[in-house]
């Protein structure tokens, strides 16, 4: 089966927040699922996806994987916390605690593959789950002021 992420076009599985009034860019007209956004292409969520990374670091100066997923992903929501700071910090061969520039393209190349993987594993067939025209795409759209 097809994960949440993949279907929602939402492969951060950025949630959606009770009385938050943000209308995302792509986001769908039809909410069919009650906790995470949902995009009319994965574009519009992995753009969506950079947002969220690019303010974490702009308003709460948070700048290494442990800080930026530690609020992405707070263990007090169930999520599996350091298993994902750890797998992510790996992926993009760094450690936990090193400094990252996420207004660089290919930093927030890298990391925003690895929290794709991560959330939604590994594709049946291999590889990832969108081209790379499609990760470029939504990361150049993510990162425009």
């Amino acid at each position: 089966m097809t994960p949440r992420g993949i279907r929602n076009h939402n492969p951060g599985n950025i949630k959606e927040l009770r009385g938050d009034p943000t209308i995302w860019e792509g986001e769908r007209a039809q909410n069919t699922d009650p906790i995470f956004e949902e995009f009319v292409t994965p574009v519009f969520g992995i753009r969506a996806l950079v947002r969220v990374l690019r303010n974490y670091q702009r308003l709460y100066e948070l700048r290494t994987i442990r800080q930026v997923l530690g609020r992405f992903a707070p263990a007090g929501d169930g999520n599996p916390t350091l298993a994902y700071i750890k797998v992510v910090a790996v992926a993009i061969g760094v450690t936990p605690d090193t400094q990252l520039d996420l207004n660089d393209p290919d930093v927030m190349n890298k990391l925003v593959r690895a929290i794709v993987r991560f959330e939604n594993g590994a594709p049946p067939q291999g590889g990832d789950w969108y081209s790379d025209e499609i990760y470029k795409t939504g990361i150049e759209m993510g990162l425009k002021p």
